[in-house]
């Protein structure tokens, strides 16, 4: 799990903390995608999710090396 919570970015003079719709973003969720539920739960929630983006071009690649490899056969 990740902690959301400490990842802080640098925001004009200070470094803050970020917000959930930036944490949702940064895993690959679209912005219609509600979490309704409180802020430090939210934070958790995303720390034990999976980056979106990522796992679609990982499987993207497994699925076209198999296609390859079923069609030499």
């Amino acid at each position: 799990a990740m902690d959301m919570h400490r990842i802080h970015v640098v925001d004009g003079d200070g470094i803050r903390q970020l917000t959930l719709t930036e944490g949702k973003r940064l895993f690959g969720y679209p912005d219609t995608y509600k979490l309704d539920v409180p802020v430090k739960e939210g934070y958790d929630l995303l720390g034990n999710s999976v980056c979106v983006p990522v796992i679609k071009a990982v499987a993207k690649v497994l699925l076209s090396n198999l296609k390859k490899k079923y069609e030499k056969n």
